[in-house]
């Protein structure tokens, strides 16, 4: 058994975090003496480690600042206050820098720790000064003194990197610390094949405020290394291309933007320079001419595995000849490489992969640079809130993407994408996302239960992935999220299951131009809706939804919004639960909502209370009756009717909206069967703290506050209704699919493949599908296959070796009957073919609803049902051909003679007896769509245990919240969980039982899910 979140016990696991992880064999490899002082081994300690390797000459930092180590000396570090807080790992890397912190090295013109001297500064070298420096001592590094208002700059002409090529990536780092009375610029400087000065502001207590970012030409960051030997340090670090080939590269140092200037002290400990750097930007000097360092290594016994670095927030799918070293990655990491755990992952991979995990440096490697032909990113066990793929404008475009876990061989292992939205201009080829779970969290959406309010394109969709030719996410995972972490929270209903709750989320893949969406053997759960879209009508994309699973999907499985789809192949499907409510109205009323907190009963608007402070999705009991023409109540409480109030906005439809009168109910149990309440009826609440009122009408307002008496509600079949496969009746065309073994079993509408009745130019036109093999069980519904007005003339499908059956439903229409289920076509376009073997057990006459001049040609087998009539009663099946135990077992007929709804799709099976009646098997064509999706439950239980519930900590706070703002207390986790924990930005901190801000929120509209090392859940709205 494995899976995300899942209780088990395992290596990733920190003490205390609920035993949510995953199942590893082998323990993590840990530092068990952090805070402790005088530590004298590291990662060596573990008996699994036989030996750890390292370049003599790499730094670490001790309590007075950063030391020299000698060969294969373990790099612990420790604070200023001597407690051991890790280790430094870096990856094997060539640096060109000068013994920039040797009093006893020389400085001449020929040296190489020299800077050539210009007007505007004053040079001190190491052992000249006697100015505190970052090696634990004084007198160490280079002091510039600003001597004129403009400032200078200063190139260590012999600190160079050769042999440059066209192209190569050239990255200049220095660290300094900064005195000074006034604001200013200082920066790295590049000269020989690319002459510039990247400037970085400073404030005028010289701490780093920022720079002008010019990703067209430039990647550049910086990093506030703290106090050191007591004074504060900066790093510093700008990449830029080669201009040309043939010629030296060096670095020098640059400071300006001052008006007077004058004394500003520019304290230089590192100066170096990387051509085609192989390890990221990192905090540690080298102060070392031309170093080669191999990478620091733990020699291990381990095989067939991989490990994850979290302080590193790096992986690897490998452990090659039993080496854990730090992996070799150019970019986007912390910028400490310090490591305290590193988690061992057993199970042989077929690649040697390296990749990141969430944190603040990713950005640097998520975003594409110098618009390259194409990009591959690998990320590991973790997940990534946002900015897992960084290119949305010009300066960042890239041709071909690719977005792919480190750990391939386990599903349990794959990343997890935040919600995100790409853009087909700037990803103008194709976009593959192959293996990777995607989980929508923290929508700023305020209300989500219509159909209206789930997003089509645009950024606000959960997952809009648009891409300028291909669009690939094959054997994913796909989930939305409650209502609890978006700001619809409010509407969270009382009685919500994970069968029966809105599920906010969408998954739009968008081609910009012509090319293919290709989503074959991915599984969508608890979401919203699936779409596909396409902006050129002209051009036809190719589709692919072979073997593709849909489960507890709240409205639309499949969405077909926009674009011309041709020879789609859509085979082996499955269409799980769905959890829309169903038979749902809006009613509005002469009379107001009531409510009582505690003093009586008086209307909503005297109250004080808002919308959402009404109960929602509550048991509503029937306490009496109110007439509307004497303006009484009579009491007559009767218990056993009741109905759910759910919502108190309009639905699509409604003119005139009155808040405080008008409700979303479902209708009243009546035991065996539903109906509407009637006029007057008045329903009651009681949560046990608000009691509230609510007195049924029937009819409408008008023209403001005009009242319109009606024999019926509102307005029926309000929020949504499922769509198993719905086509937009606008902008799209399909010209041909195949649908081979596809399976429904839920109470959502069959295939609805339908244009517009008007037949306008801009009306959708479907041709030339063909289906064999549809078996379907569908409760609530009368429409089990529909095709419906397509604009093309001559419009065919054809439906063969197929079984229908209707499922027991308790709605009832307002005369009583019940739903009778049907197959059809409308329009003079269109005909619906059956071919043999097509099968009906339903409660309509003859299954068949054609209408407009559509035609249905060939011979529906019908197997007859009972209707419901009369609310209580059932008609008498007529003739048919055959019965429903040929097809179902006892056990899953209802009482009333229909079929009984299916609860559990995954374990449903037709009588075995089925296939001989029909001529076809219904169970092989169940064990062909549900495939191997099961595969995913582990990992999707694990999901939602954690993140599909109420958090645990809700605190709404202002963009211009200040930097240590207390965000929640009471918080039982000691950390964010190193790598679900959803901070991987560094917007909070976590410390003592408290959540605070961290850095500036300015300018943020968004709501962040935390994770703590416990599963506990922080929900951060920021608005």
């Amino acid at each position: 058994m494995s899976g995300i979140g899942i209780s088990l016990t395992c290596a990733f696991r920190r003490p205390g975090e609920n035993k949510i992880g995953w199942p590893i064999s082998a323990n993590a490899i840990a530092l068990t003496t952090l805070g402790q002082p005088d530590v004298s081994e590291g990662f060596a300690a573990d008996s699994r480690v036989s030996a750890y390797t390292a370049t003599e000459g790499r730094f670490r930092r001790a309590p007075e600042g950063l030391v020299r180590c000698a060969a294969d000396e373990e790099r612990l570090c420790f604070a200023g206050d001597g407690a051991f807080v890790g280790q430094y790992l870096q990856g094997a890397d060539t640096y060109h820098s000068a013994p920039w912190d040797d009093p006893a090295a020389t400085h001449g013109s020929g040296d190489a720790a020299y800077f050539a001297p210009r007007s505007g500064g004053s040079i001190a070298y190491a052992g000249a000064h006697s100015e505190p420096d970052i090696f634990g001592g004084s007198g160490g590094g280079v002091v510039i003194t600003q001597t004129d208002a403009d400032g200078s700059f200063h190139n260590a002409n012999n600190v160079k990197v050769s042999g440059v090529l066209e192209g190569d990536v050239l990255r200049h780092e220095v660290i300094v610390s900064i005195e000074t009375t006034e604001a200013g610029k200082v920066g790295p400087r590049g000269h020989g094949n690319s002459n510039f000065s990247f400037d970085f502001d400073h404030d005028a207590q010289g701490n780093i405020t920022g720079f002008t970012e010019n990703w067209a030409t430039y990647r550049a960051g910086y990093h506030d290394m703290g106090i050191i030997n007591g004074k504060r340090w900066w790093y510093l670090w700008a990449d830029r291309l080669a201009d040309s080939t043939g010629d030296t590269q060096g670095i020098g140092i640059n400071y300006s933007g001052t008006t007077a200037g004058q004394g500003r002290k520019v304290h230089v400990c590192e100066a170096m320079i990387r051509k085609n750097p192989a390890c990221a930007p990192a905090a540690v000097p080298v102060c070392a001419a031309s170093k080669t360092f191999t990478a620091d290594t733990l020699v291990s016994t381990l095989s067939n595995a991989g490990y994850i670095c979290e302080g590193l927030a790096m992986a690897r799918s490998q452990v090659p000849g039993g080496a854990i070293e730090a992996p070799a990655v150019p970019l986007g990491v912390p910028y400490e490489p310090l490591e305290t755990r590193i988690g061992i992952a057993t199970g042989a991979e077929a690649a040697d992969r390296t990749g990141l995990l969430d944190n603040p440096n990713l950005h640097f490697y998520a975003r594409p640079w110098e618009q390259p032909a194409s990009i591959t990113l690998h990320y590991g066990p973790g997940y990534i809130a946002s900015r897992w793929l960084v290119a949305d404008d010009i300066n960042d475009r890239v041709g071909d993407a690719t977005i792919a876990p480190v750990f391939q061989a386990r599903r349990d292992l794959a990343p997890v994408l935040g919600k995100h939205a790409t853009s087909g201009a700037y990803v103008t080829g194709a976009l593959t996302l192959d293996g990777c779970v995607f989980l929508a969290l923290g929508d700023t959406v305020s209300t989500y239960w219509r159909q209206t309010d789930i997003r089509t394109f645009g950024n606000s969709t959960s997952f809009l992935l648009a891409a300028g030719t291909a669009l690939n996410a094959r054997g994913c995972l796909v989930m939305g999220e409650t209502v609890h972490t978006t700001r619809a929270r409010s509407e969270a209903q009382a009685d919500e299951s994970d069968e029966q709750r809105v599920y906010v989320g969408e998954f739009l893949p968008f081609i910009e131009n012509a090319g293919s969406i290709d989503l074959s053997g991915s599984r969508f759960e608890r979401l919203a809706r699936m779409s596909m879209e396409a902006r050129d009508r002209n051009t036809a994309v190719a589709l692919n939804l072979d073997d593709t699973c849909y489960s507890l999907m709240w409205s639309d499985p499949i969405y077909w919004s926009r674009g011309t789809f041709a020879n789609v192949q859509a085979s082996r499907r499955f269409h799980g639960s769905m959890t829309f409510h169903p038979g749902m109205s809006i009613w509005q009323s002469r009379k107001q909502i009531e409510v009582d907190t505690g003093s009586g009963f008086v209307p909503f608007d005297a109250s004080g209370l808002t919308l959402a402070d009404l109960p929602h999705g509550h048991e509503a009991q029937l306490v009496g009756m109110w007439d509307f023409d004497t303006d009484t109540f009579t009491a007559a409480p009767d218990p056993a009717k009741t109905c759910r109030i759910r919502y108190y906005a309009p639905g699509s439809g409604i003119g005139t909206s009155r808040p405080g009168y008008e409700w979303n109910a479902q209708q009243v149990d009546m035991g065996g069967y539903s109906r509407h309440q009637q006029t007057g009826d008045v329903y009651e609440i009681d949560t046990g703290t608000l009691k509230a009122r609510f007195t049924f009408d029937r009819g409408r307002y008008s023209a403001g506050n005009v009242w319109n008496v009606d024999t019926n509600p509102a307005l029926t079949s309000t929020g949504t209704h499922g769509d198993n496969d719905q086509v937009n009746r606008f902008f799209v065309t399909i010209n041909g699919m195949v649908a081979d073994d596809v399976v429904m079993l839920n109470h959502g509408q069959g295939p609805f493949h339908t244009g517009t009745s008007s037949l306008a130019a801009d009306g959708s036109s479907i041709t030339g599908i063909v289906t064999d093999r549809f078996v379907a069980v569908l409760a609530d519904v009368s429409n089990a296959y529909r095709f419906d007005h397509s604009l093309l003339a001559g419009s065919v499908e054809t439906l063969q070796n197929s079984l229908l059956v209707q499922a027991y439903s308790d709605y009832r229409f307002e005369g009583g009957d019940g739903i009778a289920m049907n197959i059809g076509a409308a329009g003079a376009n269109n005909t619906l073919q059956l071919g043999a073997n097509v099968w009906s057990a339903t409660a309509h006459p003859t299954g068949l609803s054609d209408s407009g001049g559509g035609t249905t040609t060939g011979t529906l087998n019908r197997i007859g049902l009972p209707r419901a009539q009369g609310f209580s009663g059932y008609t008498t099946p007529g003739a048919s051909d055959g019965v429903l135990t040929d097809l179902l077992d006892p056990a899953d007929i209802h009482a009333s003679g229909q079929a009984e709804p299916v609860t559990d799709p995954w374990t449903f099976a037709f009588a075995d007896g089925a296939a001989a009646k029909l001529g076809f098997d219904p169970n092989a064509t169940l064990a062909l769509a549900r495939g191997n999706h099961a595969a995913w439950d582990d990992v999707i239980a694990g999901l939602a245990a954690v993140y599909h519930r109420k958090p645990d900590h809700l605190a709404e706070i202002a963009p211009g919240a200040a930097v240590g703002s207390v965000v929640a207390t009471g918080v039982a986790a000691s950390a964010f969980h190193a790598r679900y924990g959803g901070n991987g930005e560094g917007y909070f901190a976590l410390d003592g039982g408290q959540v605070t801000v961290a850095k500036p929120l300015t300018g943020v509209d968004r709501i962040f899910v935390l994770r703590g090392d416990n599963d506990e859940t922080i929900m951060v709205d920021v608005a």
